[in-house]
């Protein structure tokens, strides 16, 4: 693999020590992942913007930022996960965002 990154959870890996990573690959070790999740949310440039606006006026910054299926996800330092999530909560959930 070149270039490329792959997040393992590894919160029910039930024997995390048999766990080894593929030739050629580092641990960045523990990472954070927030994500706003719903139908439609990964093309709505509308929360992919509210959701950024949030975390940047939070004073939390991201890391790498990506759309998923039915969900747009921001890396976080891990100390900033629950502020992370608050400041998400806050901008796309109370009032809800007008979806496109």
């Amino acid at each position: 693999m070149s270039g490329g990154v792959v997040y393992v959870d590894l919160r029910n890996w039930h024997d995390r020590a048999s766990f080894v990573l593929p030739s050629g690959a580092a641990s960045e070790g523990r990472v954070a992942v927030v994500a706003a999740v719903g139908a439609g949310v990964s093309v709505d440039l509308s929360a992919l913007s509210a959701g950024s606006a949030a975390l940047h006026e939070a004073g939390v910054p991201t890391e790498a930022l990506w759309a998923d299926g039915a969900a747009l996800c921001w890396r976080v330092a891990p100390a900033q996960m629950n502020p992370a999530q608050r400041a998400l909560h806050r901008a796309l959930l109370s009032p809800p965002v007008k979806m496109a």
